[in-house]
């Protein structure tokens, strides 16, 4: 027996039919204090298409507002009406957005604005799977999260993050300082790396660059300074370059990189003073 959220059986009774949801999803801490929820309108052509059932919205959802209509749908990164930017986050239960085979807009008095959430079990839109973590743009969803005041909770070890995406200018979350070469983890998103000592360090980028992923890489020392990656970075005059260098004689000290993940590319901002070389190969 199930229980649906729209009233196309209010006359009917208690009957046998197909199950809309089988599980509660708990995404959020019950009742911190952080946690803050506010009523919006779902729009009756929202899809969770990731769901056996497409015009059941399960919680946990990820919704945007769309800017024309000031109704929310399901987050898409690719729309351009207002629905790529997080605006909250659909909480229990579920809610069908069908009557009778008609979309119908529904009126939800707790959708999640802000709090702490487990990333594990967050819902991405076309998804059939909880969490957001390996997701081709989950550093995107962690910067949306984190301009909206959603903290994550979790082993960031295990799961994927030391620090959110953060797009705000050298808005690091944390920064290790390395004399020797380093390959770069993509978890460690918005480190400020620094390369130190004279006898030069080589950073190896992650062979994919996940959508929003960013790191600073700045050369305190007197040795050579490289980023490297597989073919894949694009900068100055190159958009298939292997590697940047600050390596030319007295001209390495202070140089630094700026790296973003666009979903297939890093993106190179070089940040040189003006007698320093950069050598692109």
């Amino acid at each position: 027996m199930s229980i649906s959220n729209s009233y196309e059986l209010f006359q009917s009774g208690p009957q046998i039919n197909t199950v809309v949801e089988t599980a509660e999803n708990t995404f959020y801490f019950y009742q911190h204090p952080l946690n803050v929820f506010q009523g919006a309108l779902l729009d009756g052509a929202a899809r969770d298409s990731g769901n056996t059932t497409a015009d059941v919205l399960r919680p946990g959802l990820l919704l945007g507002k769309v800017y024309s209509t000031g109704k929310l749908k399901e987050w898409n990164p690719d729309a351009t009406d207002g629905s790529q930017y997080i605006f909250g986050i659909l909480d229990n239960p579920g809610v069908k957005m069908q009557a009778n085979g008609t979309n119908k807009d529904r009126f939800r008095g707790t959708i999640m604005v802000r709090g702490q959430v487990n990333p594990t079990r967050l819902l991405i839109g076309g998804n059939a799977s909880y969490g957001i973590s390996g997701n081709a743009n989950e550093y995107l969803i962690r910067a949306q999260l984190d301009k909206l005041g959603f903290l994550l909770q979790e082993d960031a070890g295990a799961s994927s993050l030391l620090g959110t995406a953060d797009f705000r200018p050298f808005g690091m979350t944390s920064i290790f300082s390395k004399s020797g070469n380093y390959t770069v983890k993509v978890y460690e998103s918005g480190t400020m790396f620094t390369a130190t000592g004279a006898g030069g360090v080589i950073f190896t980028l992650p062979a994919a660059a996940p959508k929003g992923a960013h790191f600073y890489f700045y050369n305190a020392g007197t040795g050579d300074m490289t980023v490297t990656g597989s073919g894949n970075l694009v900068t100055v005059n190159n958009a298939a370059a292997t590697s940047v260098a600050y390596s030319t004689t007295n001209e390495k000290t202070g140089g630094a990189f700026h790296v973003v993940g666009d979903g297939s590319s890093w993106l190179v901002s070089i940040i040189a003073q003006e007698t320093q070389t950069v050598t692109v190969a």
